[in-house]
């Protein structure tokens, strides 16, 4: 395969990524003058995950398939999956735990074949089409559990948005959630977690995303955060469009955000159930573009994210990201910006870095990318040293539960 150029690549991603390219809408820029949502807002009962959780490992795109990783970076096994795949998070639901024995896992994932699909890899049998998820905008599982959400929009209206939920023993045929139930000014739907009871979803956490635009962009345009107690079926709004919620802690206690549209704000993490938050304001920069990316651990011990400064598609391409971490009382504890880990994770020159994962509440896991955008590896940075090392290679996919 022909190696993409890094910015090239970085921006063909971007906007795979909000979804197809040939559909350009601009998204709405919004000035938040809050400085935390409605205190009112209270947390759903939590069903699973529970606090806790225990973590397997990772999967990551190894160009191949999947390889999965353990916590120190060995190989447990791979399942290779076909070309027309997108392995990215988002697009991939590990829809199995790890089981001793077994030499793979159930993979439910979206593939480019036949006008967009969501195909099963049952362990290591052949990939079988489950759904057709035409103009498909996002997906996301149950933790190791036959569970997901999907939603899609509509371009002959609008840009309406349908969500979706099931199981694999119960595949989902009709919309859960439609835009006309929920206004959200053409901005489509997109599952963020789901909770399952007795094999089926509970709840689903979604929020709404700016479909198909391309530009500059560093973080995901997103707006507001909800909740679908599928007993309901009612929506509730968690954070109002103002916010753009960046992730969910494991227990769903907690969401880091950022306010929408604004670049000069920091990461915010806020306490659903009580109304706490904390905040990191940004690292001063030249052409700040804000904060994002951000991944909770375990136990809501930690937060690490990612700030980016400068420019992706100018003549010279000025962009930098900075990985951060910081523990709940506020303190920042590490700052890495991208070039700094060129060594440790063996490319000749780092280009991107972002955090992708908690194995636990020690072990944060920085996906990293080089001068070209297939050169990508994962580093390890542990806590208690600070001591960063190479992971393995690959881009991250998802997490694999015990």
């Amino acid at each position: 395969m022909k190696k993409k150029n890094f910015w090239g690549g970085l921006v063909l991603l971007l906007v795979f990524l909000s979804c197809k390219p040939f559909t350009i809408q601009e998204p709405e820029v919004i000035v938040v003058t809050a400085t935390s949502p409605a205190e009112e807002a209270v947390a759903p009962p939590v069903e699973y995950p529970a606090a806790g959780i225990m973590i397997k490992g990772l999967a990551a795109d190894t160009g191949d398939g999947l390889t999965f990783y353990d916590h120190n970076g060995g190989v447990i096994y791979k399942v290779p999956l076909s070309d027309t795949s997108v392995l990215s998070p988002g697009h991939v639901h590990i829809a199995g735990n790890y089981l001793e024995g077994l030499t793979g896992v159930s993979v439910i994932y979206f593939s480019l074949e036949d006008h967009d699909t969501l195909l099963l890899k049952n362990v290591n049998g052949p990939s079988n089409t489950l759904l057709d998820v035409s103009a498909f905008a996002g997906m996301a599982g149950a933790p190791g559990l036959p569970v997901f959400a999907y939603s899609r929009v509509d371009f002959n209206d609008m840009l309406s948005s349908e969500l979706y939920a099931g199981s694999l023993a119960l595949l989902p045929v009709a919309p859960v959630l439609t835009s006309d139930q929920q206004a959200t000014d053409s901005w489509p739907f997109k599952p963020l977690a789901v909770e399952a009871q007795d094999g089926q979803p509970s709840g689903i956490w979604y929020t709404t995303i700016a479909y198909g635009i391309g530009g500059d962009i560093v973080f995901e345009p997103r707006k507001g955060l909800y909740y679908l107690d599928m007993t309901t079926r009612n929506p509730r709004e968690i954070l109002d469009r103002g916010y753009n919620p960046s992730c969910l802690s494991f227990d769903r206690t907690w969401v880091a955000y950022t306010p929408s549209g604004v670049t000069t704000a920091g990461l915010t993490l806020y306490n659903i159930q009580n109304g706490a938050n904390v905040s990191f304001p940004l690292l001063p920069a030249q052409d700040q573009r804000g904060a994002g990316d951000a991944v909770i651990s375990p136990g809501n011990q930690y937060v690490a994210w990612m700030e980016g400064a400068g420019w992706i598609m100018a003549e010279t391409p000025s962009f930098h990201a900075t990985v951060r971490v910081g523990d709940f009382n506020g303190t920042v504890i590490a700052d890495y910006v991208d070039t700094s880990l060129s060594g440790v994770s063996g490319l000749a020159e780092a280009q991107w870095a972002a955090p992708v994962a908690w194995l636990d509440d020690q072990t944060l896991i920085i996906q990293v990318r080089g001068l070209e955008w297939d050169q990508s590896a994962l580093v390890k940075f542990d806590i208690v040293s600070r001591n960063l090392s190479y992971y393995g290679s690959g881009s991250y996919v998802g997490l694999l539960y015990p």
